[in-house]
């Protein structure tokens, strides 16, 4: 069999007859749509949810008849100043990664393992331990294949306690329970436990259900611990409720939230990095965009620019923050900010 012309990543897979699905590993895990992941490899549109400048993919492939055992690969490309990919981003890795194949491209399409072609490859990342976490515990619940080993563990804790017996629990565990929130039994046991869970618990089981559209009584749990971190003045722990809600279904919920953390009289660099980066569509409403500014204006001037730099990145939220540089009623202190950021780009 002749190698046919390869231009892009969907050709490999065409070529090589993988199927495959794309996925955003950047602030949350989200399927994206074959013809947005097409469009951007492309070139032609920009990546719907850019994360510190770049795209962060989890590939799932596997063979026709084989979807059980997937392969999976962590890519991580550079975007350009528009959010698009750089064709020279793609045709290096496309180039590294024929290398990598060479002759066994034939082999590879007639349903020989494609092993090892990713090793040393500039391109591959490894997602934090949550991250990967949350991310296998989402294929293997979407497969309808058995939860891991540490999962019976995590719900005997959640259901039963003691709450100080927790070091033992894997995150795994803990993984396989929070994408399986929407059943009864652990559902019922999230709401029983949220507000009683010790805070190193919390701190684990936050950035699991930042992935998660969990509904408005989950989400009311996590406000009422975010509401007692705040009185106790614990921000980190603030915080990681924070990022719990990020993906909640109670979005009414999740922007009164907001609302009443911007109205503070100045929030912790963290909190505003968790907006920025986990709420970005909440804090570009036309509400709100004011009152962020004026909070990470507070902030020292290089914290301010990199913070608009990942905002300003997303091109369908840029026009709301361009929109707000021209508000009015901003005060003198973010129009300096504003003057100062806008000077730094010419």
């Amino acid at each position: 069999m002749s190698t046919p012309a390869l231009h892009t990543l969907v050709d490999f897979f065409n070529a090589t007859g993988l199927r495959y699905k794309a996925y955003d590993l950047g602030a949350r895990i989200q399927l994206l749509a074959k013809d947005t992941f097409v469009g951007f490899e492309s070139g032609l549109t920009p990546y719907p949810a850019p994360y510190l400048g770049k795209a962060n993919l989890g590939l799932v492939l596997w063979r026709e008849g084989d979807a059980q055992a997937p392969q999976i690969w962590f890519l991580r490309f550079a975007l350009d100043e528009q959010g698009k990919l750089a064709p020279a981003e793609r045709d290096s890795f496309l180039r590294q990664l024929l290398i990598s194949v060479g002759e066994n491209l034939d082999a590879a399409s007639e349903g020989g393992k494609l092993k090892g072609v990713l090793d040393n490859n500039p391109y591959v990342w490894e997602p934090a331990e949550p991250l990967r976490a949350a991310f296998h515990a989402k294929l293997t619940h979407r497969l309808k294949l058995a939860p891991s080993a540490h999962y019976p563990d995590a719900l005997h804790y959640l259901t039963q306690g003691p709450w100080d017996y927790w070091q033992a629990l894997g995150l795994q565990g803990l993984a396989d329970l929070v994408v399986r929130w929407q059943q009864t039994d652990v559902h019922k046991a999230f709401k029983a436990s949220l507000g009683q869970l010790p805070d190193a618990v919390l701190a684990n089981l936050a950035p699991l259900f930042e992935h998660e559209a969990i509904d408005a009584a989950l989400t009311q749990c996590w406000i009422e611990r975010l509401d007692s971190a705040r009185k106790a003045n614990q921000p980190g722990q603030a915080t990681a409720c924070l990022r719990a809600i990020a993906s909640s279904e109670a979005r009414g919920m999740v922007n009164a939230v907001i609302e009443q953390l911007l109205a503070s009289p100045q929030l912790d660099a963290e909190t505003l990095v968790t907006l920025a980066t986990r709420h970005n569509q909440a804090i570009s409403q036309p509400e709100l965009t004011l009152p962020y500014l004026e909070q990470i204006a507070q902030l020292d001037t290089s914290a301010f620019n990199r913070i608009m730099a990942e905002l300003l990145f997303n091109a369908s939220l840029r026009p709301a923050w361009l929109a707000a540089f021209r508000d009015p009623h901003r005060s003198e202190r973010l129009a300096q900010a504003i003057g100062a950021l806008l000077g730094s780009n010419n």
